[in-house]
């Protein structure tokens, strides 16, 4: 009579510790690829570059492309070798460590006079958009489909569908949030903050870190029947 209730309840992606901890993961891991703000990079690229003070956006955001192939080209060398955590929280540290000397550029060129400050020093914003493809290789690297990769070996089982779309969902939300925000907090006219969101999206980077450092178990060489 009882084993009906203890089939659902194997099965349910909250009652279950297991499911809870897959859904956790998955769910974790496709937030963490956003908080950093790379959305922001990849709708406002042109915007940006021009708002710090450089010439020939368009091309510069066609170098930010190929950085971007070249970024996902080499992941598929290297994380077979190195493994999807190791790659996780070191090109995690790498895009901190860019997105907080943005912030810290940003930060001498002032809050609210951001653009005539960056327009009298165009070598201060060559070097924010020097960190930005820094930071855009990294990302391409490991987070970009590294992120992906994690959220589909950690949701295994039954509830395999139900942890990737909740994940999905979750995902395009805070994907959602970075780029609606972005405007505000970058804008002169709104919270003025320019460059310095860098520090909004490096706390961020911060936390993504830290969860795949507490959360997120090295998965290379398991079979998807070895995870739990």
């Amino acid at each position: 009579m009882n084993r009906p209730v203890l089939r659902r309840r194997e099965s349910d992606c909250t009652a279950n510790p297991v499911e809870r901890r897959k859904l956790f993961a998955t769910v974790g891991i496709l937030v963490s690829q956003q908080i950093s703000g790379v959305q922001f990079i990849f709708s406002y690229t042109t915007t940006f570059f021009a708002l710090v003070g450089l010439k020939d956006t368009f091309i510069i955001t066609i170098v930010v492309d190929c950085i971007e192939v070249l970024g996902v080209i080499g992941s598929f060398f290297i994380v077979g070798r190195f493994g999807r955590r190791p790659l996780l929280i070191y090109t995690g540290i790498f895009m901190f460590i860019t997105l907080l000397v943005v912030g810290c550029l940003g930060a001498v060129a002032g809050h609210g006079e951001f653009e005539a400050y960056l327009a009298d020093h165009p070598s201060l914003g060559k070097a924010i958009a020097a960190m930005i493809c820094l930071y855009v290789f990294a990302f391409n690297l490991a987070w970009g489909p590294i992120a992906w990769v994690v959220a589909a070996e950690m949701s295994t089982g039954r509830n395999r569908q139900k942890h990737l779309s909740i994940g999905t969902t979750c995902f395009w939300i805070s994907a959602w949030a970075v780029t609606f925000t972005l405007p505000y907090l970058f804008q002169r006219d709104k919270a003025g903050l320019g460059p310095m969101i860098g520090f909004i999206y490096a706390f961020g980077g911060f936390l993504s870190v830290a969860f795949v450092y507490f959360v997120i178990p090295e998965t290379r060489g398991r079979t998807l029947e070895e995870i739990k």
